[in-house]
């Protein structure tokens, strides 16, 4: 665990090779091929300018498929090194390289660019559902860029399936080209401090079926107990102890005051 976050620290990424097995890979790769042609959830998918297919929020999609990778725990236990307090999953998506296009966009998925490590607001949370090559579109990094460089060289990051890469929020980077034109499914799970404004709402999105499949540590990365007031004379305080969210989803709305 040392070296991955010395090396997170260091070069603004790092590594866990066979964090989730090929068999579940394989698993996870023929559902987003299915969602990904499916009428019924042509709402969750677009297409990035024919440069990506992106399926967002797939967790919720199918849980019971998803939901443990949003509460790995190899995953968790970099961010309660990096964080060191609570943080929350800010958006959750599947992203498939689909062409060779010509310019790379990169940029960073912190809302803001911060060259302090401490100060870390989001790190992202890479899964190779497919083999990452130099051909079919593997993440690209700008070297350095998380200190502040802008002269660094554009690395592509090569990983086995099964692998996790783990990204500063801050480190520049975009989608590869797909030069080969074979499948490059990942799965992309994006989480920040619990202070800071989430990308999407699971809490309020969440149906009484999905929250019934959620275990209390799943709830807890939702950000279930890190809702603000709704009412002052209820309650004064954002964070709350995660054992207080409840088991019913008939008690949520008034949890949630």
């Amino acid at each position: 665990m040392t070296n991955y976050l010395s090396k997170l620290k260091k070069d603004g990424y790092c590594i866990i090779e066979n964090a989730v097995s090929k068999k579940k890979c394989v698993e996870i790769g023929a559902e987003l091929d299915k969602i990904s042609i499916s009428k019924k959830h042509k709402k969750f998918r677009f297409r990035d300018k024919k440069k990506q297919l992106q399926l967002v929020n797939v967790n919720y999609i199918n849980p019971s498929m998803f939901m443990d990778l949003v509460t790995n725990k190899k995953i968790l236990k970099i961010l309660n090194d990096v964080f060191k307090e609570r943080y929350v999953l800010s958006n959750f998506n599947a992203s498939r390289p689909i062409s060779n296009f010509k310019k790379y966009r990169l940029h960073i998925d912190s809302r803001m660019p911060i060259f302090n490590y401490n100060n870390t607001t989001h790190v992202v949370a890479n899964l190779c559902v497919d083999d990452f090559t130099i051909k079919n579109g593997s993440t690209v990094i700008l070297e350095n860029s998380h200190k502040g460089s802008r002269k660094g060289r554009i690395k592509k990051i090569i990983a086995k399936k099964g692998s996790i890469v783990l990204m500063l929020g801050h480190l520049k980077h975009d989608i590869g080209k797909n030069i080969d034109g074979t499948r490059r499914w990942s799965i992309i799970a994006y989480y920040c401090r619990w202070w800071v404004k989430p990308t999407y709402d699971f809490v309020n999105s969440c149906t009484k079926k999905i929250y019934g499949q959620l275990s209390n540590k799943q709830k807890e990365v939702l950000g279930f107990n890190a809702t603000p007031p709704i009412d002052w004379d209820k309650r004064k305080y954002t964070l709350r102890n995660a054992k207080t969210i409840p088991s019913n989803f008939s008690r949520l709305k008034k949890y949630l005051n």
